[in-house]
């Protein structure tokens, strides 16, 4: 509900144009929950960085395809490579690793929980690098979401 609130204050149209994005948002929280309950299950105690470098692998691999489908006819330039490359180390390389340390200490559906947060660093990013207007709807979003976080690691 909290995603929906900040995307409907951010303007965002729901057609079909629109849509497709949404839907790839929701596998992609699905696989994420999908994922961590399978690894806290089927691979308890294996370290952190082999249970990450195994997934990248694997979505490297299940990748390969489409990026020689839809590879650049020209050159791409050095600041767009090193775009990539400090993406791939930092956002995801070791975001994973975090992730899957939180899924061994926390469990998998508090671990989880953090990739709730992914919509509201993205407007706040937007407002801080971009100038982007962040307005009232798009507030309650981000407090519905962190409400959510913060019930997901309620403990009494």
């Amino acid at each position: 509900a909290g995603v929906l609130v900040l995307l409907a204050g951010h303007g965002a149209r729901f057609d079909i144009h629109s849509g497709l994005p949404a839907l790839a948002m929701l596998g992609a929280t699905a696989s994420y929950g999908w994922a961590g309950h399978m690894a806290r299950r089927w691979l308890p105690g294996m370290p952190p960085l082999a249970t990450a470098g195994g997934g990248l692998f694997s979505a490297a691999l299940l990748m390969l395809p489409l990026a020689w489908w839809t590879w650049p006819a020209g050159p791409a330039p050095l600041k767009a490579w090193l775009a990539v490359l400090l993406l791939a180390a930092f956002c995801t390389a070791l975001a994973y690793l975090i992730y899957y340390r939180l899924i061994n200490r926390l469990g998998a559906t508090r671990a989880s929980a953090v990739t709730y947060l992914v919509p509201v660093f993205g407007v706040l990013w937007g407002a801080v690098f971009l100038g982007e207007r962040v307005g009232g709807a798009m507030l309650l979003g981000a407090a519905l979401i962190l409400g959510g976080v913060l019930l997901l690691g309620w403990r009494r």
